[in-house]
């Protein structure tokens, strides 16, 4: 356990440098998230505007076949 610290600590350095640049990236990421969240809406209204269409559809066939 004890021969694994100084490499713990050496690393420690490396990790906080990398910090910086990841709070860099959070503003980038927080402004590609509402756009995310539109398509994901899109995304479902078309897919129940599909469902709901089909299920329409399917319900009118046994009215032609009768």
């Amino acid at each position: 356990m004890f021969s694994s610290l100084p490499l713990f600590f050496s690393l420690l350095p490396l990790f906080f440098s990398f910090l910086p640049l990841f709070f860099s990236f959070l503003p980038l990421f927080f402004s590609f998230l509402p756009l995310f969240f539109s398509f994901l809406l899109l995304f479902f209204s078309f897919l129940l505007l599909f469902f709901s269409l089909l299920f329409s559809v399917l319900s009118l066939l046994p009215l032609f076949f009768s």
